[in-house]
């Protein structure tokens, strides 16, 4: 498995993220994508790191912590290096993020190699 590499670094300030999904507003829709991709690949790490991009460049974790009911502490855990979250709070938090952005997520089927 070849490890992704997101459009963002993942060292971006907060607010230097919030500036590029303004200015690109097509950039959540990939970046959200290209997280939700890496979690189906198994590569949980690239998931992690582009899923706090799309929360810190959008949504913030007080605001996916109302919608998704997980304390915003447990949120911010989950997703740090260490962070092992379920599939039930990976989904949660796709699918806020997804409803907050306007973004529709489709899967496809296809060979892979």
């Amino acid at each position: 498995m070849v490890a992704r590499k997101h459009i963002a670094s993942p060292m971006l300030a907060k607010a230097e993220l919030q500036k590029r999904f303004y200015d690109k507003p097509n950039l959540i829709k990939i970046m959200l994508g290209q997280a939700t991709q890496d979690l189906l690949d198994g590569d949980t790490e690239s998931f992690k790191s582009g899923i706090k991009e799309c929360v810190n460049g959008t949504i913030g974790y007080q605001e996916l912590a109302n919608v998704t009911g997980i304390n915003d502490k447990s949120l911010m855990r989950m997703f740090s290096e260490a962070g092992n979250p379920s599939i039930f709070n990976c989904t949660a938090v796709i699918c806020a993020l997804c409803e907050h952005n306007g973004i529709k997520l489709t899967v496809k089927t296809g060979r892979s190699g």
